[in-house]
């Protein structure tokens, strides 16, 4: 914590500058009406909304050192009510546990990414991230407290990430769990919803207002189901925790193939075998983001930028335009 912490210290001292930036960027971005969706679904601010950002902004700039000064304080108290409508954001003890979680959610990546998983079912349960300054609250003595729990079965997960409009992938008795007014989760699968264009300008950026995935509630509901008579034997099959497949590509057998059928691909071109973990020996088991031995070697079958006869030159091109 020691090191992150100062880290966000050097952060927080650039804060304002960097949001006066982007909020003066924003300003001109939404003053053009073509840039503006027309939308009731989509939340975009009005150019009086990012003033007045820019006037609290300004006066933390002017204002004392103390960082309890008023202009500092309104200005967070504003954007943690614009944000926070239930004014849940007013109490300190809430915007540090809120600087907590965001700290938990550091944590769960670069372990889940660099050492392993450390918990199935924790999540981020906040559409928006507190304040640079504000991460500073959290004493350095935090600890975390993951639990690994379990995972999801197959068709659970999938109730946990299809939108209401991808539900014809489900079995029957899943999909009137999503699409039934009566359904128990029903509320989880809003049929439309909000995006907030909280210091965006492409629909993509935007924050998605969804409800947060309730595993418990899902597992409860799914339990009002007979499985064993609503599911077909196949769709069980597909609801059940099975080993990892390496599917292995035949180039010489595929040349062979290739004047006989105009399919890309056939059963007698790929072989199939269970995949087992090989073991980490170095670093005491845990990864190392070092490149593969042997990374450039072309993988048959494979499209790699490696085995192109191409060259590049730098070009401006536009990441906002959208259409």
């Amino acid at each position: 914590m020691e090191s992150i912490l100062t880290y966000f210290k050097e952060l927080a001292t650039i804060e304002t500058a960097q949001l006066t930036e982007q909020l003066q960027f924003l300003k001109d971005f939404w003053k053009k009406s073509s840039n503006r969706q027309h939308n009731p679904d989509i939340k975009e601010p009005t150019i009086e909304e990012i003033e007045e950002g820019l006037t609290l902004l300004k006066g933390m700039c002017k204002g004392s050192d103390d960082t309890e000064s008023k202009e500092e304080m309104t200005y967070k108290d504003r954007y943690y009510k614009q944000r926070w409508t239930d004014s849940a954001m007013d109490a300190p003890e809430n915007r540090e546990q809120l600087c907590k979680d965001y700290f938990t959610g550091l944590q769960w990546v670069l372990d889940y990414y660099y050492q392993g998983l450390l918990s199935w079912n924790w999540f981020y349960p906040h559409h928006y991230a507190p304040l640079v300054s504000d991460m500073l609250s959290v004493d350095q003595s935090f600890t975390f407290d993951f639990k690994l729990g379990e995972p999801c079965l197959p068709l659970e997960n999938l109730l946990a990430v299809l939108p209401v409009a991808s539900g014809s992938l489900l079995p029957k008795c899943f999909q009137r769990l999503i699409t039934d007014p009566k359904s128990p989760i029903a509320d989880l699968y809003p049929t439309s919803f909000q995006i907030d264009m909280d210091f965006a300008t492409i629909l993509w950026e935007g924050i998605a207002l969804l409800p947060f995935v309730d595993q418990k509630r899902i597992r409860e509901a799914i339990a009002l189901i007979d499985l064993s008579t609503e599911l077909t034997d196949e769709e069980q099959q597909r609801n059940e925790f099975q080993c990892t497949q390496v599917f292995e590509y035949n180039y010489n057998f595929s040349e062979k193939k290739q004047a006989e059928t105009k399919s890309c691909v056939r059963d007698e071109v790929v072989s199939v075998r269970p995949f087992v973990d090989p073991p980490i020996k170095t670093n005491d088991g845990k990864f190392l983001p070092l490149p593969c031995e042997k990374s450039t070697i072309l993988v048959q079958g494979y499209p790699q930028f490696y085995i192109l006869n191409f060259y590049s030159e730098p070009k401006k091109v536009s990441i906002l335009l959208q259409s």
